[in-house]
């Protein structure tokens, strides 16, 4: 308990900080609360069911902006998860660094240095609708990582359409006589191509031996009128060599007043054998940054023949 609110306290005092909130800087937010009902079976004797109350990324944050000689401009972001659930109850800080960082921005693109998404991952766009909840599309196929030490480049629009993205992490390590160094200017590279307009998103992007595995991903998401369809196509090999393995994620989701209702499903051997998961939800809109919303998400596997089946409701709100 003392621990809590010594964190608090600490957080308090930070964003009371006239220097943190000075000039351009704001603080936003999102509180992502889900009440469920989890039943589970794996193999023979391990099945059963519980009730859980979820924190699903709930987050806080401060960026800002500040204008520099040359047309140049200073950007950073300080971000931390949130749970508002468990507390400090497993052990764990309350507050989780999630993307933070300090960059350059310019008529010529933006430069950023820390902790952030890779292009990869960022590449999904918006075909996950079940993003941070169980059906997020991280329980099916690889590649959805944050890294440390990061270093990317972002492109400007080019022909009002396209963008590059390429990052980078360095090796960092030292010889000690022992072990072969990782130490190269980039041991993992990720990028992408994303394309995007009025009524289409698409992009192309490739991981090089991040997290140990080469990645291949293309994302297309079509809006038409109040209906939103995404497809994701992943294939992945270890980065040593080895047979590949391929996932797809379909979504799609109809907007009807202030009700949005989803369906998602995905398919993949990257997690486990012959992995499936399928999802209904909808959203309620209680105003432009508050919804409710309810969801079921079945998953199953060949691997003893595992199922999971989770029923779920809750509310979202930004700030």
């Amino acid at each position: 308990m003392k621990k809590m609110l010594l964190t608090a306290g600490a957080g308090a005092a930070l964003l009371s900080s006239g220097f943190v909130l000075a000039g351009d800087a704001k603080m936003y937010g999102r509180a992502h609360v889900s009440y469920q009902y989890e039943s589970y079976k794996y193999g023979g004797d391990q099945d059963g069911s519980t009730f859980i109350l979820k924190s699903n990324a709930s987050r806080v944050g401060i960026r800002g902006k500040k204008s520099l000689d040359n047309d140049l401009i200073a950007i950073y972001q300080l971000e931390w998860e949130v749970d508002f659930a468990d507390k400090d109850s497993d052990g764990d800080n309350i507050l989780k660094a999630r993307n933070t960082f300090i960059g350059i921005a310019s008529e010529f693109g933006t430069v950023i240095a820390g902790t952030y998404d890779t292009p990869l991952k960022k590449s999904q766009g918006k075909v996950d609708i079940f993003g941070d909840l169980n059906a997020d599309i991280k329980h099916v196929v690889q590649g959805e990582n944050r890294l440390n030490n990061l270093l990317q480049y972002s492109s400007p629009k080019i022909m009002d359409a396209f963008t590059v993205n390429v990052a980078m992490v360095p090796g960092e390590d030292r010889e000690d006589g022992v072990n072969e160094a990782d130490n190269d200017i980039g041991n993992y590279i990720s990028t992408s191509l994303i394309y995007k307009s009025d009524n289409f998103y698409g992009a192309f992007a490739l991981d090089d031996s991040v997290k140990g595995l080469n990645t291949i991903r293309l994302t297309g998401v079509v809006k038409v009128q109040d209906a939103r369809i995404g497809l994701l196509y992943q294939t992945s090999e270890l980065s040593d060599g080895g047979d590949s393995e391929d996932g797809i994620i379909v979504s799609a989701s109809y907007k009807l007043g202030k009700e949005t209702l989803k369906f998602q499903y995905g398919v993949s051997d990257m997690k486990v054998a012959g992995l499936s998961q399928v999802s209904l939800g909808i959203d309620h809109k209680l105003a432009k940054k508050t919804k409710l919303f309810a969801f079921l998400t079945n998953t199953s596997a060949d691997v003893e023949s595992a199922e999971e089946l989770v029923i779920g409701s809750g509310i979202q709100h930004k700030f």
